[in-house]
C-alpha cells in the first residue's frame, strides 16, 4: 500500500522539529518541509529566494574522492552557490568513533 504524501510530509515535520528542539532547545527555528521538483541545491535556492530565508542547513556525508566524484555533493554545491549563510553539519559520530578519539 502507497503512503499518503501528505502524512509522510507530517512525519517528516515532526521529526525535524524534534530534532531541532533535541539541538537547540532554547532557540526559536522554524523547520519546513515542502515537497518540490529539480536539483536538491536549486530547490534549495529557489526556496530560500521565495520564503527570504537567512539560513541553509544541510548535511553532509563526508565523501571522499571518486564517491564525491560519481555522486556529486549538494552541500557543497549549497555551500559555494547560496546567497544566503550556510551551515553543513557532519554526521553524528559512531560510539566506536567517540570511543577510539
Amino acid at each position: 500500500m502507497a503512503a499518503n504524501p501528505k502524512e509522510i510530509q507530517k512525519n517528516l515535520e515532526g521529526d525535524l522539529k524534534k530534532r531541532i528542539a533535541k539541538f537547540l532547545p532554547r532557540q526559536k527555528v522554524t523547520a519546513i518541509v515542502e515537497p518540490g521538483w529539480g536539483t536538491p541545491e536549486g530547490y534549495l535556492f529557489q526556496m530560500a529566494s521565495r520564503r527570504n530565508i537567512d539560513l541553509i542547513v544541510v548535511g553532509t556525508h563526508q565523501r571522499r574522492g571518486l564517491g564525491r566524484v560519481l555522486l556529486g555533493s549538494v552541500s557543497r554545491a549549497v555551500l559555494h552557490h547560496a546567497k544566503v549563510s550556510v551551515a553543513v553539519v557532519p554526521p553524528a559520530k559512531t560510539a566506536a568513533q567517540k570511543s577510539a578519539a
